[in-house]
C-alpha cells in the first residue's frame, strides 16, 4: 500500500510540476463565471462576466480589481479597439462602453436580446452579434443598426484580419459560418458541412480562418470555399480559439483542455488539462504570453507559449520517404523517455506500450495525423522496473521495439 501511495504521489508531483513551469493561476473573483478576457498592453487587461462589474489588471494579472458598470446582466464578451476605449455586451440587449480605460462605463440600450460577441475594425466602426442578428455602428456605438444576414440561429463570434477590415467572418449555432466582403453590410452563409454549434472564430491570414465549437475544430485556407476538419484529441466542447500567426495557435474549452497547433491547424496537441473546470475565453498578447478565463473566477496565465505539449509534438512537417520508428531515448530510462516516429502519409496512427506479458498498458497516440515526423513521450512513473515494448501501427505498417525502465 505504501508503494502504491508513493507511486501516486510521484505521478501527481510530476504533473503539478510540469504544469507549474508553464501555467500560473491568478485569482480574479472567487466563484465568478468569467466569460471574456482582453489585454490592451502587456500589463493592462480586462475580464468580463458577472453583472455590475468588469475586472481590470495593470500588472499582467498579478492582481485584479473591480470596476463598477451598473449593468445588471451577465457580460459575454469585451473588446478594446484602443487603450482607452472598450465595449462589452451580454444580457439585456445593452452595450457597455468606456472611454477612460474603465474608470467609468456608460450603458446604451440597443434591444432586448442577448449579445455574445463584439468586435471593432477601427475606433468608430464595430459589430455585435446575437440571436439571428448582427448590428453595426459607424459612430462609436452612439447608434447601432441591423445589417443583412438572413442567418437562422444564434451568432456567437465575429472576426476580421487586421489590415483587411472589409472581409469579416462570423459563426454560430447549427453550423453557421458566414462571410462579408463589404465591411459587414451584407453576409453570405458558407457551407460548413456541419450542424455543430460554433462558439469562436479567428481570422489569422488572408483567406485563412479557424473556428471551434461543439467537439469540433475546422479551418479554411481559401476564404471559406472549403472548410476542413482539424484532427484533435481529446474531444471537447471548445469555447475559444486564437491563432498567433499562420502556424501557431491555441484552442480551449470545457473540462479544462488547452490545445496547441504548430502547423496551421493540421494537428492539435494537448498542452494542459484542468479537470472539472471550463475555459471560456483566451487572449494572447504575444506568442509567449496568454491568459485563459475559467468558470471559477480564476485566470490561467502562461509566459512561455504553454510549454511542451503533453505526450506528442510535431518535429517536422517535411514528408518522410517511408515509415520509421526510432529507438527510444534515453534507454534505459527513468521515468520518462522519448519515442520518435515518421509517417509518409496522412492517416490513423497508433503508438502503444506493452509489458513483458504482451498486455497493452498505455496508448500514447491514437488519432489521425498528417504526414510528418513526431516525438511522443512516455512517462512511466507508475510502472515498475523492467522490459517494455512499444509498437507503431499505421496503414498496414507495423513495427515493435524494446525499451528498459530502470528505477
Amino acid at each position: 500500500m505504501k508503494k502504491i501511495l508513493s507511486i501516486l504521489l510521484l505521478v501527481i508531483s510530476f504533473t503539478i510540476n510540469t504544469f507549474s513551469q508553464s501555467w500560473f493561476m491568478q485569482e480574479v473573483s472567487p466563484g465568478a463565471f468569467l466569460q471574456s478576457v482582453k489585454f490592451t498592453s502587456g500589463t493592462n487587461g480586462y475580464c468580463a462576466g458577472p453583472p455590475a462589474v468588469i475586472y481590470k489588471t495593470t500588472n499582467g494579472g498579478a492582481s485584479w480589481f473591480s470596476q463598477n458598470t451598473n449593468h445588471q446582466g451577465y457580460l459575454n464578451d469585451i473588446y478594446f479597439p484602443n487603450q482607452n476605449t472598450g465595449y462589452a455586451v451580454g444580457e439585456l440587449g445593452d452595450v457597455v462602453k468606456t472611454t477612460n480605460a474603465g474608470q467609468s462605463w456608460t450603458i446604451t440600450d440597443v434591444s432586448s436580446t442577448t449579445y455574445f460577441g463584439v468586435t471593432f475594425i477601427d475606433a468608430t466602426t464595430g459589430f455585435i452579434c446575437g440571436f439571428e442578428s448582427i448590428l453595426k455602428t459607424s459612430n462609436g456605438g452612439a447608434l447601432w443598426y441591423p445589417v443583412s444576414t438572413n442567418l437562422i440561429g444564434t451568432l456567437h463570434s465575429i472576426s476580421f484580419l487586421p489590415g483587411n477590415p472589409s472581409v469579416l467572418y462570423c459563426c454560430g449555432t447549427n453550423g453557421i459560418l458566414a462571410k462579408s466582403i463589404d465591411y459587414g453590410e451584407t453576409w453570405v452563409q458558407q457551407s460548413s458541412g456541419s450542424s455543430y454549434n460554433f462558439q469562436s472564430i479567428n481570422v489569422y491570414a488572408p483567406g485563412s480562418v479557424m473556428v471551434v465549437g461543439e467537439g469540433k475544430i475546422m479551418r479554411t485556407v481559401n476564404g471559406g470555399e472549403n472548410w476542413l476538419n482539424s484532427p484533435h484529441s481529446p474531444p471537447t466542447y471548445f469555447r475559444c480559439v486564437q491563432m498567433i500567426n499562420s502556424t501557431t495557435g491555441f484552442a480551449a474549452g470545457h473540462s479544462g483542455h488547452i490545445l496547441k497547433t504548430y502547423n496551421g491547424g493540421l494537428n492539435w496537441f494537448q498542452l494542459a488539462y484542468y479537470e472539472n473546470f471550463d475555459f471560456s475565453a483566451m487572449h494572447f498578447v504575444d506568442a509567449s504570453t496568454g491568459y485563459f478565463t475559467r468558470d471559477d473566477g480564476r485566470v490561467i496565465k502562461t509566459t512561455n507559449g504553454g510549454g511542451t505539449p503533453i505526450g506528442l509534438i510535431p518535429v517536422s512537417n517535411d514528408i518522410p520517404k517511408a515509415y520509421s520508428l526510432s529507438q527510444n531515448y534515453p534507454n534505459p530510462f527513468n521515468p520518462t523517455t522519448n519515442i520518435k516516429f515518421a509517417i509518409p502519409q496522412t492517416g490513423l496512427v497508433k503508438l502503444t506500450v506493452f509489458d513483458m506479458l504482451g498486455r497493452e498498458i498505455e496508448t500514447l497516440v491514437n488519432e489521425n495525423l498528417n504526414a510528418g515526423t513526431y516525438n511522443a513521450d512516455w512517462v512511466a512513473a507508475n510502472y515498475p522496473s523492467g522490459v517494455y515494448f512499444y509498437k507503431l501501427t499505421s496503414a498496414g505498417y507495423s513495427v515493435t521495439k524494446r525499451m528498459v525502465l530502470v528505477k
